[in-house]
């Protein structure tokens, strides 16, 4: 099924591709007269018929979703692993060994994916991890290929108006998943095979061709107190004169007056609150350049006194 219909793509009932098909001879069968009724070598019957009921083949159904927490994550490839846009096969962003271990969303990864944001998953044949014969985005119990969207292993999403009904798994569930089935993480995007999972971006074992991210670089250490220490004063007071205690170096974590001062000293709160300052230039008054309320950092000196309260620096 190429169009994710759930149908076939040629009314007789099979579904041919490139890997010799279900039925090659024409003489309606469903198999390629070997005997055998497998025509890709996975041990598998391609037409559901009666030559595997002694197999074992267990009830076809999609994997339980808890099946896949029973496993082993496996862990991203040093080389990271590329994810595919599900319906061209781009490649939209990378995952990273060391970080990316909990992604299951393109969310605040990628801006130019507008569809389905969960990143879904997809098997293929180890034979065929980049050709569409290896495809398994629906599959059976046993691994072997299936046809109708009530098999797709991780379960069936939905068309791009409606919210999809994936549920997000980890690149390493999913690995885990598609080994258990004898399968592995494809190196392609399997487009137009089903499960809407073109309206996704999907897993792959491709190795990133992008360059890995640098890691943002630390902050700036914060200013020290300076070796003359650095007055706390009343938040009361109009000129700043009310000293209640003074900090010094060493004094870095300090944040509250309690064990400073009195009670008798400082009634009101033992939070020390923040306020800034403009750059005093002389030319204007230093009561002007008080900046308890502020937009912006970079408006500071131009931001009115009266600015509303939930603009208050730090609270």
């Amino acid at each position: 099924d190429d169009d994710d219909d759930g149908g076939d793509d040629d009314g007789d009932g099979d579904d041919e591709s490139s890997d010799g098909g279900p039925d090659d001879d024409d003489d309606g069968d469903g198999d390629d007269d070997d005997g055998d009724g497998d025509d890709d070598g996975d041990g598998g019957d391609d037409d559901d018929n009666s030559d595997d009921a002694g197999k074992g083949r267990a009830k076809k159904g999609r994997a339980s979703p808890g099946k896949e927490g029973r496993l082993a994550e496996l862990p991203i490839p040093a080389t990271g692993v590329a994810v595919l846009a599900g319906n061209t096969g781009e490649v939209l962003f990378c995952l990273w060994p060391g970080g990316d271990e909990a992604v299951t969303s393109a969310d605040e990864k990628v801006s130019t994916w507008s569809l389905h944001q969960v990143i879904a998953p997809q098997c293929c044949a180890p034979r065929f991890p980049r050709q569409e014969a290896g495809c398994r985005r629906r599959v059976h119990p046993d691994g072997a290929p299936a046809t109708t969207d009530a098999d797709c292993l991780f379960g069936t999403s939905s068309g791009v108006d409606t919210q999809s009904a994936l549920q997000p798994i980890t690149y390493g569930k999913a690995a885990a998943m598609c080994m258990s089935k004898g399968l592995v993480i494809c190196e392609q995007s399997c487009s137009m095979t089903g499960c809407f999972y073109n309206l996704h971006p999907v897993y792959s074992n491709v190795p990133c061709p992008l360059a890995e991210s640098p890691s943002p670089p630390p902050p700036p250490p914060l200013p020290p107190i300076p070796p003359t220490g650095v007055a706390v004063l009343a938040g009361n007071s109009p000129d700043g004169s009310n000293v209640l205690f003074c900090l010094y170096p060493g004094d870095e974590t300090v944040t509250s007056a309690v064990g400073r001062i009195s009670e008798e000293g400082w009634a009101g709160h033992q939070q020390i609150a923040t306020q800034c300052c403009a750059a005093h230039t002389g030319q204007q008054p230093r009561s002007d350049t008080c900046r308890r309320k502020v937009t912006s950092p970079s408006a500071w000196i131009s931001v009115a006194r009266s600015a509303p309260t939930e603009e208050c620096v730090s609270g």
